[in-house]
């Protein structure tokens, strides 16, 4: 096939001009099934026309994007026209002017100088949030998930608690709180972190609870896994890991948290690994609540 440089038009009848300088008849053939589109007396496709511009162009990869399910192989609309759409949908406007309708208000965004969201305001929380405070989503125009993480990871853990009949009362404001209490790192580390439940909701004196929900690291969350905390927190491999200062802080927060004593609340968290008896499913209490009442002049 002859590589070609251009097309044209000249009284109607379109044109092809290669590199060698030979010019070629092109035949019209209708917008149908595929785009209206020129082929040689071969039949090969010369040149088609936009479907959002109406332009007619080379039909090159350079000129349309590749797509193997499209007529041969490549989209409906050009390169430029797709270009401009794209930097439309990123500011959430549609294509054809005004608004784009959805089924729900697009969150406030803020945009920096490349048409990047650089700040959302998150519509569950309310807050204005740096890009960083999201995680990525490519299937949302703005590449953002619609919540921020605090918000998200309170959703999902909450779910997880409810999916096991487990109290779910933690709220972002009081997962933000303990964020903000630990600096936002690792209670033991300092490192990035993720939402650990210290009793784990496979034990049915946990819950998802502002008074049972710590930061850790990834990997801490990982090793701790439905372990006892103090057990785990004397293995060697973790001892060498954690700042002692550290583990002393975070017992004395979980011990506030619960409004109990550093050693009431080893008595209770022990207490939660054991057999509680019927009495506690009864009574429909938290675990917390249920050995406040009960349990605790018992151990004491």
């Amino acid at each position: 096939m002859v590589e070609i440089k251009k097309v044209y038009e000249v009284e109607g009848q379109w044109l092809a001009e290669s590199f060698d300088g030979e010019v070629l008849c092109l035949q019209r053939v209708p917008r149908g099934k595929s785009a209206e589109h020129y082929v040689d007396t071969d039949g090969n496709v010369i040149a088609k026309r936009c479907t959002k511009c109406g332009t007619v162009k080379l039909a090159t990869l350079g000129i349309f994007r590749a797509d193997s399910r499209r007529f041969i192989g490549q989209q409906s609309k050009c390169k430029s026209c797709h270009a401009k759409m794209d930097a439309i949908n990123r500011r959430g406007l549609s294509i054809k002017g005004g608004p784009k309708k959805t089924q729900k208000a697009r969150a406030t965004r803020f945009y920096d100088e490349q048409g990047v969201v650089s700040e959302k305001v998150c519509p569950c929380c309310g807050k204005l949030r740096k890009r960083a405070a999201y995680r990525e989503h490519s299937g949302n125009h703005d590449g953002l998930f619609d919540y921020c993480r605090i918000c998200d990871d309170v959703a999902q853990h909450n779910k997880r608690a409810k999916d096991r009949g487990l109290p779910a009362t933690l709220t972002w404001q009081e997962w933000e709180t303990t964020l903000n209490t630990f600096g936002g790192k690792c209670a033991l580390t300092g490192a990035d972190v993720t939402m650990e439940h210290v009793i784990s909701l496979s034990n049915d004196g946990s819950g998802t609870t502002a008074w049972n929900c710590i930061p850790l690291s990834r990997s801490l969350n990982s090793s701790k896994g439905n372990r006892n905390l103090f057990d785990w927190l004397e293995k060697p491999h973790i001892d060498a890991k954690v700042d002692p200062e550290l583990v002393d802080n975070l017992l004395h927060y979980l011990a506030e948290s619960c409004d109990l004593t550093i050693e009431e609340y080893r008595q209770y968290y022990n207490w939660t690994f054991t057999d509680k008896g019927p009495d506690y499913i009864v009574t429909g209490l938290s675990s917390l609540d249920y050995f406040k009442l009960f349990i605790r002049e018992k151990v004491a």
